[in-house]
């Protein structure tokens, strides 16, 4: 059945939105949503029930890919499971090495170390620390935060609330790059992967040179 959202603007002008498909309408109203965490670090929605949102929408159903980080590594993941594993890597540590993904949160399967990033349906946001249950303040110590246009197919770096006029990243095709050309590194998506999980391992990878792998 078709599904309705109403919009107030500021000044009280209604906008009626109707949408027949379901996905369609979770899509608009996540990224409404997104707008608010990451200019507010507010939500509309309670933390368990966002968390079940973004799972129906980008963990349920998926049947899952790989992901290759330039030419020597390779992560496959497994949608039913949400587990992202190192398949392939010329770092000997990274070897089998897991991270889950419910659909909002990305940590290591282990509590190697805490850090992680959390997807909201239209923000990358990556901790050092992801381990703090408060929104608010787990959103405002975030170590970057890359917002995700949808219609573009591009990442945006945010830097104080404002996009940043560098490292932004675009999706084309099924490949992931920077579109300055400046720094390392490329991904490319394969199957029915989540193009944020794309993204958090390209966060991973640039926090791997302060980590401790076992």
């Amino acid at each position: 059945s078709d599904k309705t959202m109403l919009l107030c603007t500021h000044d009280l002008t209604r906008i009626w939105l109707r949408f027949s498909d379901s996905t369609e309408f979770t899509e608009w109203f996540l990224s409404i949503d997104g707008l608010l965490g990451v200019f507010y670090s507010s939500s509309l929605l309670k933390p368990s029930h966002k968390s079940s949102v973004l799972a129906d929408r980008y963990m349920k159903n998926i049947k899952g890919g790989s992901i290759k980080v330039g030419d020597a590594e390779e992560w496959t993941y497994v949608g039913k499971s949400g587990r992202l594993i190192c398949s392939l890597t010329n770092t000997p540590e990274l070897q089998d090495f897991v991270f889950e993904f419910d659909g909002q949160f990305f940590r290591p399967l282990v509590d190697t170390f805490s850090i992680g990033g959390e997807w909201d349906g239209m923000n990358i946001l990556w901790y050092e620390n992801i381990s703090n249950p408060n929104e608010y303040k787990r959103k405002q110590n975030a170590k970057k935060c890359y917002n995700w246009n949808q219609t573009k197919q591009e990442f945006y770096l945010m830097c104080n609330d404002f996009f940043a006029m560098e490292d932004t990243w675009k999706l084309t095709r099924n490949f992931l790059a920077r579109t300055e050309g400046v720094g390392n590194g490329w991904l490319q998506i394969e199957g029915d992967t989540p193009v944020c999980l794309a993204m958090f391992l390209h966060l991973f990878y640039e926090s791997l040179p302060s980590l401790t792998l076992e």
